[in-house]
């Protein structure tokens, strides 16, 4: 049995069974990967079908941990340090660092759009106890909501999982 078809069943059983973070119904997973590395708190790279693959997480934003345009613009709107917004990336990424090791196996299960325009694949991440890596950032505040359409499934639930 392929791993795909394997998944997609596991998938739907966690849909019947409505498993997920705090008994939201998860979306059935469609791949499995293999923890690479993390690169950064929102980022993952994976090795999926035999391809080193970089995961972006959906309707989530971390703090950047390191110094670029987007940390910049990011203390500039929130009126602090460019250094604190990365000292915060830095334990977003330690977090996730946390979740998910390098040989884990992760389940991706994907929204309307599989990739952006960087050509990372755009994943809702579960981890193997069986909690969305995206939702627990969120629980953990370690990220803030990021809806990006067309990919808004769980828009309504990471914006009441937000903490501030």
């Amino acid at each position: 049995m392929s791993r795909h078809v394997w998944s997609w069943g596991l998938g739907m059983l966690m849909l019947v069974l409505g498993m997920g973070n705090l008994g939201i119904m998860a979306s059935p997973p469609l791949s499995t990967a293999v923890v690479e590395r993390v690169v950064d708190g929102d980022t993952l790279r994976v090795i999926m079908d035999g391809q080193s693959e970089l995961v972006r997480l959906i309707g989530v934003d971390t703090p950047e941990s390191k110094p670029n345009q987007k940390a910049i613009r990011d203390a500039r709107r929130q009126g602090i340090p460019l250094k604190a917004v990365i000292r915060s990336g830095i334990v977003a990424t330690q977090f996730t660092q946390q979740q998910v090791k390098p040989g884990d196996t992760i389940r991706l299960a994907y929204d309307r759009q599989e990739r952006d325009r960087y050509h990372r694949l755009l994943a809702y991440v579960y981890t193997d106890n069986g909690k969305m890596l995206n939702a627990t950032l969120l629980e953990h505040g370690m990220a803030t909501p990021m809806p990006i359409a067309p990919n808004t499934r769980y828009r309504a639930w990471f914006a009441s999982l937000h903490k501030p």
